[in-house]
């Protein structure tokens, strides 16, 4: 690569880091808020018996919030991860090893980085970007809430008999606990499925 680019393409580097490492950060504060809000409504509702269970249900309904704002920033981070490494593949990596014949050619690469420029093309999916960040964080979250919403229902079940009958203390004005228990389980085995069978996208092995 002609010396020419050197000093330009260090100065583009550091700005690529520093965005990349901008959306990291993004990455973290979305999760810190859905196990901060998880952990303050809980003690909340289990401070006090006249704290209705209605509450962990909104815990839950803002922890997907939370999860579909992540998976986006995730995306855009998955984007400027890639031409982070592009750089670092064909410009450091040479440059350490003292084999500047080694990967593509100055032309093939520069011209990838410079597609990435002009139309950015988002490595992973939106799908494959929620099923990353189930894998990595809300699959301990979500689960988690349905259980204690249920030790919340059977702490002021008048019959404990079975399960059934603690789920049926769950209602939401005039829709029934059976319908929001069902719902609320398969909305989880849905997450559970889109964790299991959406598989981790090639490009992504370096994401966290």
């Amino acid at each position: 690569m002609k010396e020419k680019y050197f000093g330009f393409l260090y100065h583009y580097y550091r700005a690529e880091v520093y965005r990349e490492t901008n959306w990291r950060g993004r990455l973290d504060v979305t999760t810190n808020w859905a196990i901060v809000t998880t952990a303050g409504i809980l003690s909340l509702v289990f401070s006090t018996e006249n704290i209705s269970h209605i509450m962990i249900i909104v815990n839950y309904v803002l922890v997907i919030f939370l999860l579909f704002i992540e998976a986006r920033r995730f995306r855009y981070y998955s984007l400027l991860k890639k031409r982070t490494r592009l750089i670092e593949e064909h410009i450091f990596a040479p440059m350490f090893s003292g084999d500047v014949s080694s990967g593509q050619s100055d032309e093939q690469w520069m011209k990838t980085l410079s597609e990435y420029l002009i139309k950015p093309i988002i490595p992973i999916s939106r799908w494959e970007s929620i099923a990353w960040r189930l894998r990595r964080n809300y699959m301990f979250i979500l689960p988690f809430l349905f259980c204690a919403w249920i030790v919340k229902l059977s702490m002021h079940s008048v019959n404990e008999t079975s399960i059934v009958n603690v789920i049926q203390q769950g209602y939401i004005w005039h829709i029934p606990g059976e319908i929001v228990g069902a719902f609320f389980f398969v909305s989880i085995l849905v997450f559970l499925g889109i964790a299991i069978y959406i598989p981790e996208h090639s490009s992504s092995d370096d994401l966290p």
